[in-house]
């Protein structure tokens, strides 16, 4: 998907263009050359309202950028087929890391057989033992467990209400 400021928003502000692909953001800003931001650095895409018209903020953790001059209706298509993507890209490193995913579970299932209160701590305990890759694809702001394949939920039950 496409989005750029267009002829008539451009002319009063900043030319940019953006491009969605299953594996990054591409931008460019006036002349600068095309940029390239990895799909799982996205943390934060949000619609914001400007003057006289409305505006598309990308957050990564190092970084933030605005693109203004844009509809409402192509600023909610963008953000929402960059979720699914980055969803989907989450599901494909799952599948990626199967060896690792598999520790989760034998990791999980002692959790269970623990006698012990399950608080915060413990959870968060659990989420620190995990392998970095691992937990940063749980953690990632736009996890979707729908997009994570079955065989990996099964072995996995507390995937069933992670976000």
């Amino acid at each position: 998907m496409r989005l750029s400021s267009g002829f008539f928003r451009s002319s009063a502000g900043t030319k940019w263009s953006l491009e969605l692909s299953s594996l990054s953001v591409t931008y460019s800003i006036e002349n600068g050359g095309k940029q390239k931001l990895p799909i799982l650095s996205v943390t934060e895409m949000s619609q914001f309202e400007g003057t006289l018209s409305y505006g598309l903020r990308i957050k990564t953790t190092s970084q933030s950028w605005e693109f203004k001059g844009v509809s409402a209706q192509n600023c909610a298509a963008f953000i929402a087929k960059a979720k699914h993507h980055i969803a989907s890209q989450i599901g494909v490193e799952f599948r990626q890391s199967e060896q690792q995913v598999k520790q989760l579970a034998h990791a999980f299932t002692l959790l269970q057989s623990q006698n012990f209160y399950l608080n915060q701590s413990k959870i968060a305990e659990l989420i620190h033992a995990l392998p970095d890759n691992i937990r940063r694809l749980l953690t990632h702001a736009y996890f979707d467990s729908s997009h994570i394949p079955v065989q990996y939920k099964l072995p996995l039950p507390c995937l069933a209400w992670w976000r």
